[in-house]
């Protein structure tokens, strides 16, 4: 099972522009509330690497988060990339 959490840039990018999306909208306590959301779902991707489906992307497993975000990502046997964090 691979426990080594690894982030694309484009992944990184996408968590910088949510969270100033957010911050500009409703203000920076709802941003981190938010991106605190997105650092809980990567662990839980971290704990239990198949939550996510593998037949929504080609690219690797899409794990839907409840109401709000998606987090695409692909597994080694070592790493875990995180490829996008999207709506």
């Amino acid at each position: 099972m691979a426990s080594k959490v690894l982030w694309a840039d484009k992944a990184l990018s996408d968590r910088e522009t949510i969270f100033e999306s957010n911050d500009k909208v409703s203000g920076l306590s709802y941003a981190k509330s938010e991106d605190a959301k997105i650092k809980r779902a990567v662990s839980t991707v971290k704990r239990n690497n198949k939550v996510g489906r593998n037949d929504l992307d080609e690219r690797g497993y899409l794990y839907v988060l409840p109401k709000r975000y998606k987090i695409l990502y692909r597994l080694t046997e070592e790493y875990i990339f995180i490829e996008r964090v999207f709506y």
